[in-house]
């Protein structure tokens, strides 16, 4: 193991000595996650550059997508303990390590919406960083130094819970974790220089919208999906730009490049400029948006919702 960026990792062999130090690392409350791929690892080479690596992964594609969920409030600790056998004569034998299933009360700020994102998370295959109070990222690690989150036996974000006149609505997710040693002889700790909430932000969802169509145009507005922010007045200047639109040809499956998008100052949108036909109308990648200026580190980056729409 020689991730030199790493606190804690010790050998794969040895024996356990227990001189006294006062090396001492103790997690705090977990206030955070980021949910990765099962495969997801960075490398001692990545670290480097940690904070800009984490930020763009936050606007990669597929598995290469890292989703941190903050703003914890409480844990359920629902972990099992250590399996003990008793023989016919008494003796005690430990069997098996008990897992860790830690479920996490989020911020009432959390609402409706984002846990109605999270659910959609429900079922993937996945590992996690957690996060305490003090910013330590907790993993594990490889024999090769790589830097990974624990793997998960599942993520599940609960089904809300009604306020009952002495608790507010509740929203949780429960963490479940696939091999304890994976927290403790296989910890690895990262004590960031920066915040990772303020600095590593979740996606946000684009809607689309169709304001009107007309002979080789469509009028397009675009704005959040949960709050219902218009992008127009923010972005105007910068999605007036074909290279920032996907378009697909719904009969052909073929992607198509707009003519024209130019801004629509009074319907609050871009009129896109395509052949007559059927067309899925959606943005490019995060990533590509986020290099136009269209959202991004240190906030939140953005990711389209394509719309199906037919020009005369």
């Amino acid at each position: 193991m020689n991730n030199k960026y790493l606190n804690i990792p010790g050998s794969f062999i040895g024996t356990g000595n227990t001189g006294a130090t006062e090396y001492t690392i103790i997690p705090r409350l977990i206030v955070g996650a980021i949910l990765t791929s099962k495969t997801k690892k960075y490398s001692e080479a990545d670290m480097a550059t940690f904070l800009t690596k984490l930020q763009d992964d936050t606007l990669a594609v597929g598995t290469a997508r890292i989703r941190p969920i903050f703003r914890f409030k409480e844990l359920a600790d629902g972990s099992s303990d250590l399996t003990i056998a008793t023989s016919g004569y008494g003796d005690n034998q430990p069997v098996r390590d008990g897992k860790y299933k830690w479920t996490f009360t989020m911020s009432a700020a959390t609402g409706l919406y984002n846990n109605q994102q999270l659910r959609k998370l429900n079922g993937g295959s996945y590992r996690a960083f957690f996060i305490d109070d003090n910013g330590l990222i907790l993993g594990t690690y490889d024999e090769d130094g790589n830097f990974m989150g624990a793997e998960l036996e599942y993520f599940y974000a609960k089904l809300w819970k009604a306020n009952d006149g002495s608790k507010p609505a509740a929203f949780m997710t429960e963490f479940a974790m696939a091999n304890a040693d994976e927290l403790n002889e296989n910890i690895a700790v990262y004590t960031p220089a920066f915040n990772v909430e303020q600095s590593v932000k979740g996606l946000l969802s684009l809607e689309l919208t169709k304001i009107s169509t007309a002979a080789g145009k469509a009028t397009i507005g675009i704005r959040t999906e949960g709050d219902k922010i218009d992008m127009y007045p923010l972005y105007d200047t910068e999605l007036a730009d074909v290279d920032l639109w996907k378009v697909i040809n719904v009969a052909t499956g073929a992607t198509v490049v707009p003519t024209t998008v130019v801004t629509n100052a009074g319907a609050s949108g871009w009129d896109v400029s395509l052949a007559a036909g059927t067309y899925q109308i959606g943005l490019a990648s995060p990533a590509d948006l986020s290099t136009a200026n269209v959202g991004g580190a240190p906030e939140s980056g953005y990711e389209g919702l394509p719309l199906i729409i037919t020009i005369p």
